[in-house]
């Protein structure tokens, strides 16, 4: 009980936006602590998920604050929350958070940009089994449309990593993403990504019932 409280009453409380140097050293500080209580297990699924909702919260505010540092633990903790957490995670909250992971990958880091593909590739196991692909089907596209600018990076290492990110996220929706890869593929300056997308996504079109 006591890893509970220490989050609910002292590291939540303390990772709220305010102004000045001296509230971003301690969010800073407070995130820290969460990603140090995650890291040693004191923290179980169970423990956790009364305080998930709280926490995700907060997360979305750190992964955009000032610091660099705040910004790539948050996304550490996030990614370690998705691992503990995985289905439990309310799916219409799963929605609500792809837009800032997404933001992530147009952060001034290259850093923070390769620790956010982890985090939304652990996010992607957190969709339930049996995910409904046609309604949910505007969450998707724009989750696929906002990667596949990443797949044209002008850095490689970022290129790659989204690459392998893609891979995995094809797994929800094969025949929707190499649709949309389809048609964004000459725009990029090279198809190489877009074609070894392809050739691996076409390995999954069989699963898909639409």
């Amino acid at each position: 009980d006591f890893a509970d409280i220490v989050v609910k009453d002292m590291i939540l409380p303390n990772c709220v936006w305010k102004a000045g140097k001296t509230a971003g050293a301690i969010r800073t500080t407070a995130i820290s602590c969460m990603w140090a209580l995650l890291q040693s297990g004191l923290l179980t699924r169970d423990k956790m998920e009364p305080l998930v909702e709280s926490v995700l919260t907060q997360l979305t505010t750190l992964i955009e604050d000032d610091n660099k540092t705040t910004r790539l633990v948050a996304c550490r903790v996030m990614t370690r929350t998705f691992d503990l957490m995985g289905t439990n995670i309310d799916q219409d909250r799963l929605h609500n958070l792809y837009p800032e992971l997404l933001k992530r990958l147009d952060d001034s880091s290259d850093d923070i940009r390769l620790t956010v593909v982890q985090t939304i590739m652990a996010y992607f196991d957190c969709f339930q089994d049996g995910y409904d692909v046609i309604l949910y089907r505007a969450h998707l596209e724009a989750i696929y449309r906002g990667l596949l600018v990443h797949l044209d990076d002008p850095e490689v290492k970022i290129q790659q990593a989204v690459l392998e990110l893609l891979k995995k996220a094809a797994e929800l929706a094969p025949h929707m993403l190499i649709k949309e890869v389809e048609n964004v593929k000459h725009k990029h300056r090279s198809t190489k990504y877009c074609e070894q997308l392809i050739e691996h996504v076409q390995t999954f079109t069989s699963k898909e019932v639409n």
